[in-house]
């Protein structure tokens, strides 16, 4: 079962289907890039470009030209201020693309969209919440342009008749008629007091919505749940309900089913590891496993995990460089080695390499940036792809 969906994984790059109307045939689209869901969309690809947003800057590289910057062309910008074309505030939640367009929300609630090389920011529309609160107030919130819709999805805080709960909701736009009311897809209140999160995956006219609650306020102990909502029938059903080892990382789908990574932080003295365990929802089983790829030898001082595309990274803490391992779903080694700087973290994993962000304030006031590529073939070495530092004074 494993090595099939490790096969998969590689062969079949999470091609995402279209949102369509109701009657309308299954369209083939690319708006949602799943090898890049890690990134919260603060990483994503159009054609050899990759884009990438940080600290309110846009960054490009090229792989065909193997030129990277900040997305400004404008020989008479000092690249200082809100004037600068790479100057965006993605209200926490990054960017998408669609149409050959950069899209964003900036104060909460204004969809703005700009040209691929930088240039013609524009405000397209003012969205809100159907209970007329700002678009992305809230926790957690994120975007994603799916087919011909755009999606919106946050966790909102609020008391009901004196208790404490926490709303997820994702919303659905028309992205050609944003006028319409938004439609609710999803919305369900979970205890207050406790973490509560969630990741949305689109896959083949479906959304699929993991929400995991718990952790602090609940004895460390955590609960998920997974629902499936069928963009053609705008239906919405329960698909899994149950305890989880720890808060989940990410979730992927592929043509298998939905696979969750989740983690939980052990301590044993002065040392914390974290232990991982794959849950995987088979759409033939119809029913949730625990994966037994799960102990993969954890050294001392791992502090994170990664989960694309059916390899794990562990990441040993280090100060001023980080060292990283990769392994298949099977546990085997694939391959080793370190990088310069700490604060590194998963972004995603293409065709191409891993990918990873370094986002160090830590030597203020200088801020540094860099997204690093580590290659699938052990055989070739790791490359920045951008770097970019700053006085933030």
């Amino acid at each position: 079962m494993l090595k099939k969906i490790f096969a998969t994984f590689m062969s079949f790059m999470i091609i995402c289907c279209s949102c369509a109307q109701k009657g309308q045939t299954d369209v083939v689209f690319d708006d949602v890039q799943s090898e890049y869901a890690t990134s919260n969309g603060s990483l994503c690809k159009e054609g050899n470009v990759y884009y990438a947003t940080a600290n309110k800057r846009l960054f490009y590289y090229d792989e065909a030209t193997k030129t990277s910057g900040l997305l400004c062309g404008r020989a008479d910008c000092n690249h200082e201020d809100m004037s600068c074309d790479a100057y965006i505030d993605p209200s926490g939640a990054g960017i998408q693309i669609y149409q050959e367009k950069i899209y964003w929300i900036e104060n909460l609630s204004f969809l703005c969209r700009m040209d691929l090389d930088g240039r013609n920011h524009e405000q397209v529309q003012l969205l809100t919440r159907p209970d007329n609160h700002p678009l992305m107030a809230g926790l957690n919130p994120r975007f994603s342009i799916y087919g011909d819709h755009l999606y919106v999805s946050v966790v909102k805080e609020k008391v009901n008749a004196g208790k404490a709960e926490n709303e997820v909701s994702v919303y659905q736009y028309n992205m050609a008629d944003l006028d319409a009311e938004a439609r609710e897809v999803f919305r369900k209140n979970y205890p207050g007091g406790q973490e509560c999160n969630y990741h949305c995956r689109f896959y083949q006219n479906m959304i699929y919505i993991m929400v995991d609650y718990g952790g602090v306020g609940n004895d460390g102990q955590f609960e998920g749940d997974l629902y499936q909502y069928d963009l053609k029938k705008e239906s919405l059903e329960q698909l899994w309900a149950g305890s989880l080892h720890g808060y989940v990382f990410n979730v992927v789908v592929n043509e298998e089913g939905v696979h969750v990574l989740a983690n939980k932080g052990i301590y044993e003295g002065e040392t914390r590891r974290t232990s991982s365990r794959v849950y995987t929802y088979g759409f033939e089983e119809q029913n949730m496993q625990i994966s037994e790829v799960v102990d993969i030898p954890q050294e001392e001082g791992f502090l994170g995990t990664g989960f694309e595309n059916g390899y794990f990274m562990f990441l040993p803490g280090a100060l001023m460089e980080s060292p990283y391992r990769i392994y298949d779903w099977d546990g085997n080694l694939l391959r080793e080695g370190k990088v310069s700087g700490n604060f590194l973290y998963c972004i995603g994993c293409d065709d191409t390499g891993w990918l990873f962000k370094q986002d160090d304030d830590s030597n203020y006031p200088i801020w540094s940036y860099k997204v690093i590529r580590i290659p699938l073939d052990p055989e070739e070495e790791e490359e920045i792809l951008i770097r970019y530092s700053v006085s933030m004074i």
